[in-house]
């Protein structure tokens, strides 16, 4: 898959501390890969909940939680509208790509 190129509002504001804008730019340099991994998955494996989007891209459901926000935003992967109880037992929500 190609280099996504999504256009999202700046990950930190103008009066953030330096800091917080050099965390924005390490940002810039891994999420295009994540972004890609959890479409694959989903266009792969169908609706998932972010606990399983996790395993199945290696990555975290933190960082999971994180890109499929973004996706939705972009308009490449959308809830279905259901929910599936997570590792805690707790329902999560479902998505899908577009």
């Amino acid at each position: 898959m190609n280099q996504l190129d999504l256009n999202f509002a700046p990950r930190a504001r103008k009066h953030d501390p330096r800091t917080s804008h050099a965390a924005a730019e390490s940002v810039d340099r891994f999420a295009n890969g994540h972004y890609a991994l959890i479409l694959i998955s989903l266009r792969d494996h169908g609706p998932m909940t972010v606990a399983e989007i996790a395993v199945a891209t290696g990555l975290g459901e933190h960082q999971c939680n994180k890109r499929t926000s973004e996706l939705q935003r972009s308009g490449l992967i959308s809830l279905t509208g259901g929910t599936r109880p997570g590792p805690s037992g707790r329902q999560q929500r479902v998505w899908m790509a577009v």
